[in-house]
């Protein structure tokens, strides 16, 4: 059996041995000075506030993908956004799938069931400025429709 252990150890500079515990003499050195130039701590008011979510918008399906639809826009001020699709009964009866991309950044979007008439979306991710999201709509028939929807992201 292997035992090992330190009763005690010594700090000296280097070159410098003690040859009695006499010679040691208080330390020489004064202690190291740490000088704050910024506050370590901040206020409530200089932390950087997160940008508002407008998350959501609420769009009828009757209404967007209707032949002669009005809705073709809208404006947010956040990073992502939410669609909320109501009133899909009608549209999405025949409907085999739906994809929903950002054409401005290329962010593939995913769409969620929530009952027979609605569904949301995910965040999905916006640029700044302009972004075209496409509706690709393909039915059981083989038919594919495309509908575009912009949001303009404002600072």
């Amino acid at each position: 059996m292997v035992t090992s252990g330190v009763s005690g150890y010594y700090i000296f500079k280097p070159g410098q041995r003690a040859t009695n515990f006499s010679d040691r003499a208080p330390a020489s050195i004064k202690p190291v000075e740490i000088k704050v130039e910024e506050p370590a701590f901040f206020s409530i008011d200089e932390v950087k506030k997160p940008t508002p979510f407008e998350t959501t918008i609420s769009l009828d399906c009757q209404e967007l993908f209707s032949e002669n639809s009005k809705i073709s826009s809208a404006s947010v001020s956040s990073d992502h956004v939410i669609l909320k699709l109501s009133h899909c009964s009608k549209q999405f009866n025949q409907v085999k799938n739906i994809d929903l991309i950002n054409k401005t950044n290329g962010y593939n979007a995913q769409l969620f069931k929530l009952s027979k008439t609605q569904f949301n979306s995910d965040f999905i991710q916006l640029d700044k400025g302009v972004n075209q999201l496409e509706f690709e709509i393909s039915l059981n028939d083989g038919q594919k429709k495309l509908q575009i929807f912009k949001i303009q992201r404002v600072q």
